[in-house]
C-alpha cells in the first residue's frame, strides 16, 4: 500500500486521486520486482502485507512467481488468498 503510494504519488483514500491507485501499475511491479530479487540475492527474506494479493490474483501470482515467503492480508481473504497461493505453486512446480 505505501509502496504504491509513493510510487505514484496518489492515495487510495483520497477521492481526488485514488483512481491513479493501482497496485498492478509497472512501475510499482518493477519496484517490488527489484526489490525482491535483491533481497534475495542477500539472503534476506520477503514478506508482504496488503490487500493487493487478496483484490487482484495477477499480482498474487507475481509475488509467488517471485518468491516472496509470506503475504499478510486480512482475515476476510485469508482462504481466498491461500487458494491463489496455493494454485500458482502448484503451477510453478509442473513447470
Amino acid at each position: 500500500n505505501d509502496l504504491t503510494m509513493l510510487m505514484l504519488g496518489t492515495d487510495r483514500d483520497n477521492e481526488t486521486v485514488s483512481a491513479d491507485y493501482d497496485e498492478r501499475n509497472p512501475a510499482v511491479l518493477w519496484a517490488l520486482q527489484h526489490i525482491i530479487r535483491t533481497a534475495h540475492k542477500r539472503g534476506i527474506t520477503v514478506s508482504v502485507c496488503g490487500q493487493a494479493p487478496s483484490s487482484h490474483p495477477d499480482v498474487a501470482e507475481f509475488l509467488c512467481r517471485e518468491g516472496v515467503t509470506s503475504v499478510s492480508v486480512t482475515p476476510d481473504v485469508i482462504d481466498k488468498t491461500r487458494q491463489i497461493l496455493y494454485d500458482t505453486e502448484l503451477k510453478l512446480i509442473k513447470k
